[in-house]
């Protein structure tokens, strides 16, 4: 699992992009203690979008 951290510098987005796609609906973080986690399976599509706009 990812922290919030580490999914922003997995996608290379800031905190404002990520609050924004979370905000959105377009990431849906597992509410956990601690913070939010995310399945690195999960960001797959992100994953796809981020390296095409060239973020990665």
């Amino acid at each position: 699992m990812l922290t919030r951290l580490e999914v922003m510098e997995y996608l290379g987005i800031s905190e404002s992009t990520y609050k924004r796609k979370v905000r959105k609906g377009i990431l849906k973080p597992s509410k956990l203690p601690g913070g939010d986690r995310f399945y690195k399976s999960e960001l797959r599509e992100e994953f796809l979008e981020s390296k095409r706009r060239g973020r990665i």
